[in-house]
């Protein structure tokens, strides 16, 4: 006679065999762990009405062409704080929320600075928001 201790210690007990690595029914079941999740990738997005595919990822933002064999550098953590340091705004750890506005502009949103980035001649401007400021909206052909 199959008792309901004996069905959970079933379940406990059994492991399943992926990419030669032992998993437990409560690895799969309860999300507990991270190491089944999928990765990610940070701020992917189409870059304007282009072909290009713009990302985040090591501290970096990139941008792809579709076919992902023509990859650029856009920004680096490193220029971006020195923008904001250099604005006496305060550095961030990682690359932060970031927008496609168009074919050669990015916002970057750094606490209540708004980073307007030109991607083809790598200039800048950047926006305090207002503390009471709702939904930020940002008009494309911005010059």
């Amino acid at each position: 006679m199959k008792t309901p201790l004996s069905g959970i210690g079933f379940c406990f007990v059994v492991t399943v065999t992926l990419s030669g690595q032992y998993f437990t029914i409560e690895d799969i079941e309860t999300g507990l762990t991270t190491y089944l999740k999928p990765a990610t990738i940070g701020n992917l997005q189409w870059l304007g009405n282009t072909d290009r595919l713009l990302y985040s990822a090591d501290s970096v933002i990139y941008s792809m062409n579709i076919d992902g064999d023509s990859i650029s550098e856009i920004l680096t953590l490193d220029e971006l704080n020195g923008i904001l340091t250099k604005q006496g705004e305060t550095a961030v750890i990682t690359i932060p929320e970031t927008q496609a506005v168009s074919d050669s502009k990015i916002t970057i949103r750094a606490g209540q600075q708004l980073i307007v980035f030109d991607t083809r001649n790598r200039e800048h401007s950047i926006f305090s928001i207002p503390d009471t400021a709702g939904n930020i909206a940002l008009n494309p052909n911005l010059q």
